[in-house]
């Protein structure tokens, strides 16, 4: 009876060419990505460009809100000013 062992499996040498880094757009570094649509480099750097992300997005959101009560109060004053006035 013989022992089973698996086969050797070759060993496959990654070269790092300049061609093949490019840079992180988070901290400018570069780097090899290990797949095709990798763009940071890390998880750090792709956390921080979500949350920079989330946050314009929740600023400009929130200045809209802001710009929409102005315009609600004034016609609200409009009005109470109509409202108020003798006939």
């Amino acid at each position: 009876m013989s022992h089973l062992t698996p086969e050797p499996r070759p060993q496959t040498v990654l070269t790092l060419s300049s061609e093949a880094l490019v840079r992180c757009p988070g901290c400018g570094s570069p780097f090899a990505p290990r797949r095709p649509n990798h763009k940071y480099c890390g998880a750090k750097c792709r956390m921080l460009a979500f949350h920079g992300k989330q946050g314009a997005d929740r600023r400009e959101r929130d200045a809209k809100v802001r710009l929409k009560l102005r315009e609600a109060q004034h016609a609200v004053n409009e009005a109470l000013e109509v409202l108020e006035k003798p006939e």
